[in-house]
């Protein structure tokens, strides 16, 4: 995928932003959608596993105060030193507008998209934050989120592409937050950085 895709051979192109990351999987998608409870175990998982990042393409719309109980499970995370890449979401052409939470913590990377233009995406949530005294300036970073090319899941709708089918097209902060998750990924590895000094940037 975006992240640590390899591609395949002849296929430079494919290949995610650090290829030679290590990944661990977090399943929180259920046949009931998001639940609270899995998505603090998720959370929770990473601090025991100590990962360097944690990428969130996911968020909810509860006010952005940085109060709810997943962004203080996340922003724990931080705390603890890992590089939380929250994405800021796909409201921003419609009434709501407004980014969502966990990415409200006031320690996370929230990660707003980019069009093919290099200008903020229509869709991609717009700050501030309810609170941003508390929780900072939102957006913190905006990455590539059109037209971009990631693995496809096996029952995914998304038109299938590239060699086996196995490739798509997506849009959404969802595909431009995983590229800072790579790109967190690569400073880690070839700088020696801790996840607060990659933050700090």
């Amino acid at each position: 995928g975006i992240i640590a895709g390899n591609p395949p051979e002849g296929r430079p192109e494919l290949s995610g932003i650090a290829p030679f990351a290590g990944l661990v999987d977090l399943q929180v998608w259920t046949p009931s959608g998001l639940p609270l409870d899995v998505l603090l175990d998720a959370v929770g998982a990473a601090i025991e596993e100590r990962v360097d990042v944690l990428n969130m393409s996911l968020g909810g719309h509860e006010a952005t105060t940085a109060r709810s109980l997943l962004s203080m499970a996340v922003q724990s995370a931080a705390r603890h030193g890992i590089v939380c890449c929250v994405a800021a979401g796909n409201d921003g052409d419609t009434e709501y507008k407004k980014i969502s939470t966990p990415c409200d913590a006031p320690d996370t990377i929230m990660v707003a998209a980019t069009a093919l233009d290099g200008r903020r995406a229509g869709f991609s949530s717009m700050g501030p934050s309810d609170n941003p005294e508390y929780t900072g300036p939102k957006p913190d970073i905006a990455a590539p989120g059109c037209g971009v090319i990631s693995a496809r899941a096996q029952f995914s709708m998304a038109e299938a592409i590239g060699p086996d089918c196995r490739y798509a097209v997506m849009h959404g902060t969802s595909v431009a937050t995983p590229m800072v998750a790579g790109v967190a990924a690569l400073g880690i590895a070839a700088l020696h950085m801790t996840g607060r000094e990659i933050d700090g940037i």
